[in-house]
């Protein structure tokens, strides 16, 4: 799901029970609702990121590029909306040990050479 997406359903007065931001290209990746990829080309601090707002997030990053990553996360946090986990190369943080051993096993999925 697109932004755009993402803005329509809250036009509507919807919202996706949460969001995936994925921060790279991932390998044999089919689009769906409730994900958002912030490819190599986007410029972090310029996303428009407030449809996202009070929207439960999970970051995952693909990239190995730490500064990139942390900018995601600035621009996710400046558009309210609520990071519950993210993973990245160096390791995984979430609420319970079962999402963050989920958000590690989805991240080897969607980028399996790391």
């Amino acid at each position: 799901m697109s932004l755009q997406d993402i803005l329509e359903l809250r036009r509507d007065r919807l919202r996706p029970h949460s969001v995936m931001v994925i921060v790279g290209t991932p390998a044999d990746f089919v689009d769906g609702p409730e994900y958002v990829v912030v490819r190599p080309g986007d410029n972090p601090a310029a996303l428009d990121l407030r449809p996202l707002v009070g929207i439960p997030v999970y970051l995952i990053e693909l990239e190995r590029n730490d500064r990139r990553f942390e900018a995601v996360i600035e621009s996710v946090q400046r558009a309210k909306a609520h990071i519950v986990g993210l993973v990245s190369c160096a390791g995984a943080s979430a609420p319970t040990e079962r999402e963050r051993e989920l958000l590690v096993k989805y991240r080897e999925l969607l980028c399996p050479q790391s």
